[in-house]
């Protein structure tokens, strides 16, 4: 059964379960990762393997904030981390970490290094990220990730990986408000 009979047969059984598109945007590229929201629910995206881009979009009408794209020849593969400050940090296979504000999509910094891996934030502004030689440890003046739902890879902010059902105060592991 394709993922579209799915849907159909969902919807025809269980109507309250039908889903609509509120928006869509076309990223420059594949997007090979999952997305991360910052603490005012922007959402940052990274795509790309022939035209990479970090874009930051609106959650509410998918409009695009902003767009940024300084490689030459690397591809973001892997999830953005948000951290406190509003800093948004992207690894590139081929060309190293970068470190864009949240805000604007203007580059605050680069590492050039061999990273293969997503960026994780420490409460203390460690950033820590895999290379092609080991790890590589990073003092940035981010405290910590962003105060969202998801401000990075298969973690929440209290990286517990679930996320809170605000009707009530338990954790639901399968609800994503």
């Amino acid at each position: 059964m394709t993922l579209r009979k799915l849907f159909f047969a969902l919807a025809a059984f269980a109507p309250s379960l039908a889903v609509e598109s509120a928006w869509s945007f076309p990223t420059r590229d594949h997007i090979y990762a999952s997305a991360a929201l910052g603490a005012d629910g922007t959402i940052y995206v990274a795509s790309g393997y022939n035209e990479t881009a970090l874009e930051a979009f609106d959650p509410d009408t998918g409009t695009r904030k902003w767009s940024f794209s300084h490689l030459q020849s690397g591809n973001f593969w892997f999830t953005p981390t948000v951290g406190a400050d509003g800093t948004v940090y992207v690894s590139a296979l081929g060309e190293g970490l970068f470190a864009v504000d949240g805000a604007t999509g203007e580059l605050r910094w680069h590492v050039d290094q061999a990273i293969r891996s997503p960026a994780a934030l420490a409460p203390n502004g460690n950033l820590y990220v895999g290379t092609e030689n080991g790890l590589l440890a990073l003092r940035t003046r981010s405290l910590g990730l962003a105060n969202s739902t998801w401000p990075k890879f298969a973690a929440t902010s209290a990286n517990t990986g679930r996320v809170r059902d605000r009707k009530s105060t338990r954790l639901n592991s399968s609800h994503i408000p």
